[in-house]
């Protein structure tokens, strides 16, 4: 639990009864790797018997507590354990809770950690400075207004100057659930919370990796072997989720919920049954009089992806909620400066409400209809900035890709062992529809995960048909395709997605020219073609979507338009004759894997999708970014973060580089540096490219010191598969060993 500091007297630890202390049993075991503190004599009926030792890190500028042994520290009335830091320069001290809420206990094995002003906050507090020579860290013991020091020591050099950066916050992350399993376990990635799944369907297409897809009408959950059973015991709390729903016309309180720990008990992430606001309810001490409901301002049952994210944060007294990264709604004082938790018992659950008392108990029946990822629980309250970390990090900065009216969507990952082998395409709901492999070679190198290959006459029958006239009165068909084919006819080199071209429609390439085609019929059997003047047939992979809103068809190439006409006179699509699909060739099928006209297509096919509305254009750049950008640079800035002290700008490296460069793409880094603090960084390293850097690397062409910088990170790839940056740290290329607090003198 991050603690709240505050300015304070130093009254204890100047105390005649503190300095007794500290000069009768401090033991410094030398060469150790701890700084072993002794046993504290009992000098009153209220004094603990413990033990403790503590050590520091000047790399990170950390200082680790830990309780070794001796009494369990117990907060049942007015105790009160925390640690305290005294600023060697000025005497100031700040003050940090280790026990908080009205119950507790720290008994042998539970541990504190300190960091400074640097880094990434990774302790449970965060002293405001940096650590100096000289700066005191006590650990004080209080009870009705008596003060007993139970440890000290003294730090006896500065800590190193350090910032560090990541794509993903993890401080006071309780429990992770990814939801990427196919078997009954959802796991709990941080923690041992694991969930059981009671019915819902793992394996759905997910936002992060793939989802668990629940349907309100079969009783779907997930249980969760997690409890809260403590009055007050989340004075902090961040709940988060990914969700897909297009719940909508039932209860308020209908489609419960995206993690739940009993909203009038601790607090319920949900998304409304009536109207797709989201919802953040929470109860505070003392139980169902503090409950509060929020709400976004927005409706988010669109069948599209979403984070959500509910922050409560007792010391500021504030409610936040966002959706996708965007503050919707924030309420100052809900709960009277109180935290969290009722202290009934309750179990959670992600997929309904929980009443229960014990793992797998008692449910309230309010079943969400929808798929849900990626599911998040911190203990601490997220920042803004963390929470756009969240989204940026599954989204890459960009719109989510759509998935609303999403029709079919045939990744093409299997790797068929010969003909009719199944190949799946995925609807929005998490339903499939077969197709069929008929000679074409999975398993091939893909824009996202592996492609489909093609000659020599493969394709793919897809068991889908359109049969009505006027069945599409808008529609989007969207391919990845790489290909060399030209100096052949117009219409070969079919087809990265047909319904017959005369009857429905087709996406392809051009045998001639290279251009990407779109040719459709309107339900007067008028057939209209439209393709590029941009030759496409140059081996590598491009972005291919076909739009018809009802009035103008549109071709996109790699997110930006190419061709645009208005066709059939605002006519829907469709004849009425019976088409089922082809990737691979053209449709002249009846039936599944039917009639063909043999046009077929020579190259790769990856990630096909077919839409029965007209995708904007920033929808269709947002499924160009999501699937990889095909060649091209992603840019993502981070935060800006201060230090202490300023950095030694001929001196700079970065560490602990956490990176993936897979062969064909690059991450290039660059450091921005702002050195007057007004805001504007004025000054960029030279670009530092990552590609086999495992550890360390030098960062040059900073001229002026500093204590204020950001990352730039562009990641690029030329093969559609993206690279990947987790974190890197910024200091000093002096490195500092770790080094041993000292005690404190008398």
């Amino acid at each position: 639990m991050r603690g709240v500091a505050d300015r304070v007297s130093d009254r204890a630890a100047t105390s005649p009864i503190a300095i007794l202390l500290i000069v009768a049993l401090t033991l410094v075991v030398a060469g150790a790797g701890f700084v072993f503190l002794g046993d504290v004599v009992d000098i009153g009926a209220t004094t603990p018997q413990a033990r403790m030792s503590a050590d520091f890190d000047a790399d990170r500028g950390i200082v680790r507590i830990q309780h070794d042994g001796g009494d369990t520290l117990t907060r049942a009335n007015t105790e009160s354990l925390t640690v305290r830091v005294r600023d060697a320069s000025d005497g100031s001290t700040e003050e940090f809770e280790w026990l908080s809420g009205t119950t507790g206990r720290i008994s042998a094995g539970d541990g504190f950690v300190l960091d400074d002003a640097g880094g990434l906050p990774v302790g449970d507090a965060a002293f405001s400075g940096r650590f100096e020579p000289g700066d005191r860290v006590q650990v004080i013991w209080e009870t009705d207004d008596q003060s007993t020091v139970l440890a000290e020591y003294t730090v006896d050099q500065a800590a190193r100057p350090y910032l560090a950066w990541t794509l993903e916050p993890r401080r006071g992350l309780l429990a992770h659930f990814p939801l990427d399993e196919r078997d009954l376990v959802a796991r709990d990635s941080v923690g041992n919370a694991d969930g059981e799944l009671m019915g819902a369907t793992p394996g759905a297409s997910g936002q992060v990796g793939t989802a668990y897809s629940f349907d309100d009408s079969n009783d779907e959950y997930v249980a969760l072997d997690r409890r809260f059973d403590t009055d007050g015991a989340l004075p902090q709390v961040s709940a988060c989720a990914w969700f897909n729903t297009a719940e909508s016309g039932t209860g308020n309180f209908d489609n419960w919920a995206l993690l739940d720990f009993d909203r009038s008990e601790y607090f319920n992430l949900y998304v409304r049954g009536d109207d797709g606001r989201v919802g953040f309810s929470t109860s505070a001490e003392g139980g169902t009089g503090s409950l509060h409901d929020q709400y976004s301002s927005g409706s988010y049952n669109d069948g599209n992806w979403h984070l959500a994210c509910g922050v409560y944060n007792q010391s500021e007294n504030e409610k936040r909620l966002y959706v996708d990264g965007n503050l919707e709604s924030n309420v100052s004082d809900p709960h009277d400066g109180k935290a969290l938790g009722s202290g009934a018992t309750r179990y959670g659950f992600i997929g309904d409400g929980s009443e229960a008392t014990s793992f797998d108990g008692n449910r309230n029946g309010f079943h969400y209809d929808g798929r849900i990822d990626d599911v998040r629980l911190y203990d601490a309250a997220l920042s803004a900035s963390r929470v756009q970390d969240l989204y940026d990090n599954a989204t890459g900065g960009a719109a989510a890709a759509p998935t609303s009216d999403l029709v079919n969507h045939w990744r093409l990952d299997e790797e068929p062992a010969g003909d009719s082998d199944t190949v799946l395409g995925e609807r929005a709901d998490g339903s499939t529809v077969a197709a069929e492999n008929n000679g074409a070679f999975g398993n091939a190198s893909g824009v996202d995960g592996t492609a489909f290959e093609f000659r020599d006459g493969g394709y793919v029958a897809i068991d889908d048909s359109f049969d009505t006239a006027g069945e599409l009165p808008q529609m989007t068909a969207c391919s990845w395709f790489r290909t060399s084919e030209t100096g052949t006819t117009e219409f070969d080199n079919w087809a990265l997605l047909d319904y017959d071209r005369s009857e429905y429609f087709n996406l392809y390439v051009r045998g001639d020219t290279g251009g990407v085609g779109f040719s459709t019929s309107s339900q007067s059997a008028s057939m209209q073609d439209l393709s590029t003047t941009t030759d496409f047939a140059d081996g590598n992979w491009h972005f291919a979507c076909g739009v018809y809103d009802g009035t103008e068809k549109r071709i996109y190439v790699d997110g930006t338009l190419e061709a645009n006409a208005s066709q059939h006179g605002g006519a829907p699509l469709g004849t009425g004759t019976t088409r089922y699909g082809f990737i691979g060739d053209g449709s002249e099928a009846g039936s599944f894997d039917g009639n063909r006209n043999d046009e077929y297509y020579d190259g790769r096919v990856d990630e096909v999708r077919l839409y029965d509305r007209a995708l904007d254009q920033a929808e269709i750049e947002a499924l160009y970014t999501a699937d990889g950008g095909g060649s091209g640079n992603r840019t993502v800035t981070t935060e800006a973060r201060g230090y202490p002290a300023t950095f030694d700008a001929s001196d700079l490296v970065l560490t602990n580089v956490d990176a993936t460069v897979p062969s064909g793409t690059s991450i290039t880094v660059t450091v921005e540096s702002d050195p007057d603090g007004d805001g504007t960084f004025e000054e960029s390293s030279d670009a530092i490219d990552l590609t086999g850097v495992t550890d360390t690397v030098d960062v040059t062409g900073l001229s002026t010191d500093s204590d204020t910088f950001r990352l730039r990170i562009e990641l690029g790839t030329s093969t559609g598969t993206l690279p990947r940056f987790g974190g890197a740290e910024l200091t000093t290329g002096n490195t500092t060993a770790s080094v041993l607090a000292t005690p404190a003198a008398a």
